[in-house]
């Protein structure tokens, strides 16, 4: 733990000077430049609690085929850069940037709400905190997270390729962890019942 606190001091600045010099010269660049500090503080706070970034830490990685995993991360990677280098022709856009940001910030607090309750709650699955209302936040964060990002950055691209890849990739792995999890204790298929997927469907 000590070894991720350090690395955390030493990467989270040199991520925050590389951004804002990234985007200095961009106009109307508080949208991408405050995506992208929220990102890294993002990881920052899954890499110390040790979670992978792209699932939900519930399960083991290896029910997850490997070809999935590595989609994942390469379609929300691949974005992030892509959308990187499109901004310097668009530019941000006060009308997609602002709900973009509100659209990031609480996809960020649903998935770190996830992961606050799975640390507070040690079972085989959890029906408390936002598990209460939400069946899979760790899931709808990371879409509400990818969604932002194509309009943080002004970017038809990346938002239709976060709606027509991202959403489904990250709705196939929910769907994979919740027949595991409906394996693995018989109560999980009430839970499944009484509490809808992503809070409303």
């Amino acid at each position: 733990m000590k070894f991720r606190i350090i690395w955390l001091f030493i990467i989270v600045p040199y991520f925050t000077i590389f951004f804002f010099n990234r985007f200095y010269h961009i106009p109307q660049n508080g949208y991408p430049l405050i995506y992208s500090y929220v990102l890294v503080g993002w990881l920052a706070f899954e890499f110390y609690l040790k979670n992978s970034f792209f699932q939900s830490g519930i399960v083991d990685l290896d029910k997850f085929p490997y070809w999935l995993r590595i989609a994942a991360a390469v379609y929300f990677y691949g974005s992030f850069v892509f959308a990187n280098f499109e901004i310097e022709n668009s530019g941000g856009n006060p009308m997609l940037g602002l709900p973009g940001l509100i659209i990031l910030i609480i996809g960020v607090a649903v998935r770190m709400k996830a992961d606050l309750d799975l640390i507070n709650f040690k079972k085989q699955f959890i029906d408390n905190g936002i598990y209460q209302v939400i069946r899979q936040p760790t899931y709808l964060g990371l879409i509400l997270i990818s969604l932002a990002m194509g309009l943080c950055f002004n970017s038809a691209v990346v938002l239709l390729t976060g709606i027509f890849i991202g959403v489904p990739l990250f709705y196939w792995e929910s769907r994979l962890e919740d027949g595991v999890l409906a394996k693995k204790d018989p109560k999980y298929k009430e839970y499944q019942r009484r509490v809808k997927y992503f809070g409303l469907i």
